[in-house]
């Protein structure tokens, strides 16, 4: 009970502290993992995984024998990522998504970061359309659709989950990519910076953002609303997994 409340008072603050209020859907943490749930005995349970993760990483984790805090990140994020695969579908679906297609651990396309966008687009939401007609969990427009796949597959079929977050994600590799090339300075920057810009670009097209000279305040108001919910979500998720580090560890 006491996790639960420390994980509603860690979600609250984290809203509350936006520059610009947002309108978040309020039932953002209902499907994440509950906190005080721990897996069944067994073969398949949530201790033999966390248990088979650290195993994996051990080597890295003995690596920085004396240094408290560095192992307790690193057990924290497998602890993490073992709960999350788990029990949370869509997160289980990045993961191997980012796999097949070739993202790199120091890639600013993080499990975190791409689970955030889809919360934010969609609220989890396969069925979703916007007004504008984006359609499914991260809310790939027919252009951007056809664009990425060609007229092989249907726009149709933009309502299947995980050809929805193929797109989708293929597209945020695509953005990367041209950014990689377009955008001043780019290889000096930071992964939290790219992510913002790759975020922009995203939500509000990176030939509008290019033509604006990389200029935010010249981009809409939902664009600019847009990264700071990005953001958010993001700390959401690393408070969810101070959580874990606590729930797991002695302070």
């Amino acid at each position: 009970m006491r996790k639960r409340l420390l994980t509603s008072i860690l979600l609250g603050a984290i809203l509350a502290g936006a520059k610009n209020p947002l309108k978040l859907n309020p039932t953002i943490p209902t499907n994440f993992p509950s906190i005080t749930t721990r897996g069944i005995s067994g073969e398949n349970s949530l201790e033999n995984s966390v248990d088979t993760g650290i195993e994996e990483r051990k080597d890295l984790i003995e690596k920085f024998a004396g240094y408290k805090e560095t192992q307790k990140k690193i057990a924290s994020e497998i602890i993490f990522e073992n709960r999350m695969n788990e029990t949370d579908w869509i997160y289980n679906s990045i993961t191997s998504l980012r796999r097949i297609h070739g993202i790199e651990d120091d890639s600013p396309l993080t499990k975190k970061y791409l689970r955030s966008i889809i919360k934010i687009e969609s609220t989890d939401n396969p069925s979703a359309v916007s007004p504008a007609g984006a359609t499914g969990l991260m809310q790939v427009i027919e252009e951007t659709w056809y664009l990425v796949v060609g007229k092989k597959i249907s726009y149709k079929r933009a309502k299947e989950p995980w050809l929805n977050m193929d797109v989708g994600i293929r597209h945020l590799i695509d953005i990367e990519e041209k950014l990689s090339d377009v955008y001043p300075g780019w290889k000096k920057l930071n992964n939290d910076k790219k992510r913002e810009i790759i975020s922009i670009c995203y939500n509000g097209g990176l030939l509008h953002f290019q033509s604006h000279n990389w200029n935010l305040k010249a981009m809409w108001k939902e664009t600019q609303d847009y990264i700071v919910k990005i953001a958010n979500m993001m700390n959401y998720y690393d408070s969810m997994q101070k959580v874990f580090t606590n729930e797991y560890f002695d302070n």
